[in-house]
């Protein structure tokens, strides 16, 4: 084997068991950071000195980027467990509990693996949403060098063309 891919941790500080303690997200936010550069930096040396190859998957700034635009991929929860009595659809929320993220969380993680380490055909996801119908959809990016296009399904061998995408 000559290929893996390792994930760094998402920001602790940011998780709900965190939250509202802001000492206690600041130490938590710094001790992830320092982990993930301290594993980016092994992971540097281990691919160069074992002739292997390491893809990175950046889970703190793909967590970053969700938390911040959760709308973006059909989120309406950043801050609370989904397994509350009073809770919603779980696919609205980010986090299952306090510290584990939900189903529709982890299914971004894995696109997000997927579009890693798939040379031949990356994708790219850009963001997840309702229908109006209420049915679930995935919005992606298929080959990011090439000219975009908004491809949309549930499933990546399952996308169609939804239309033209023009942007940065």
């Amino acid at each position: 084997v000559d290929h893996f891919i390792v994930p760094n941790l998402p920001d602790l500080g940011a998780i709900p068991e965190s939250l509202g303690d802001t000492p206690l997200m600041t130490a938590r936010r710094a001790g992830t950071i320092a982990f993930n550069t301290a594993l980016a930096a092994e992971l540097n040396t281990r691919s160069t000195s074992l002739s292997v190859t390491i893809h990175q998957l950046d889970i703190f700034s793909l967590f970053d980027h969700m938390l911040d635009y959760a709308s973006d991929f059909g989120f309406s929860n950043t801050t609370e467990a989904q397994n509350e009595p009073s809770s919603g659809t779980p696919n609205d929320y980010v986090f299952w509990d306090d510290i584990h993220p939900t189903s529709r969380s982890h299914s971004l993680v894995s696109a997000s693996a997927q579009a890693l380490v798939d040379e031949n055909a990356p994708i790219e996801v850009i963001s997840w949403s309702i229908n109006p119908n209420g049915s679930f959809r995935q919005t992606w990016i298929a080959d990011p060098s090439a000219p975009y296009k908004i491809l949309s399904g549930s499933q990546v061998d399952q996308l169609t063309t939804v239309t033209p995408f023009i942007g940065n």
